[in-house]
C-alpha cells in the first residue's frame, strides 16, 4: 500500500452557504487538516463543492467518513486513489479557490463536469476511466506549485 492516498469529490449543499460561512469552513478545514497532515483544496460554485484532499490512507479515510456524515452537504460522486506517490499540493493545508482565478477555474470546471458525467453514466456499459480526472488534478497542481495561483 502507498504511503499516501487522495480523494476527489463533488457534493451539493443541503443549506445555503454565505461567503462568511464558506470562509469559516475553509479556516476550520485548514486548522484541522494541518494537524492531520492533510493537504488539498476546496472550490465552491453554484451550490456545489469540489474538493481534493491528500494524506495518509488512514487520515483520508477518516476525513472521508466525516465528510459523508456532514449534513451540510451530500456527496454526489467521489474518486479515491490509494497509490499516490507524491503530494500534488504539499504546501496547501486547504486552499480556497476563487472564481477570479480564471485558468484554475477552467481546470476545476472540467473536473466537475467529469465527476458529474461519471455519476450519471456509472451504471451503464460506458467505459469510465478515472485517469483523466487525475491528469486534470495534476495539471492544476503543476500550475499551483509554479506560483501561478495563490
Amino acid at each position: 500500500m502507498s504511503q499516501l492516498a487522495c480523494v476527489l469529490y463533488l457534493s451539493i449543499e443541503n443549506k445555503p452557504f454565505s461567503e462568511t460561512s464558506l470562509d469559516l469552513l475553509v479556516s476550520s478545514a485548514q486548522t484541522t487538516n494541518k494537524s492531520h497532515g492533510i493537504t488539498g483544496f476546496l472550490y465552491y460554485k453554484q451550490r456545489h463543492f469540489f474538493q481534493y484532499i491528500e494524506g495518509t490512507p488512514d487520515k483520508i479515510n477518516d476525513l472521508l467518513d466525516n465528510l459523508k456524515k456532514d449534513t451540510r452537504h451530500k456527496i454526489l460522486e467521489f474518486v479515491q486513489d490509494n497509490t499516490l506517490n507524491d503530494r500534488r499540493f504539499p504546501n496547501w493545508d486547504m486552499g480556497d479557490l476563487k472564481t477570479n482565478q480564471l485558468m484554475q477555474i477552467k481546470f476545476e470546471d472540467l473536473i466537475i463536469e467529469n465527476l458529474l458525467w461519471k455519476k450519471t453514466y456509472k451504471n451503464t456499459n460506458l467505459p469510465i476511466n478515472d485517469a483523466n480526472l487525475w491528469k486534470l488534478v495534476d495539471k492544476l497542481a503543476f500550475f499551483r506549485n509554479k506560483g501561478h495561483f495563490s
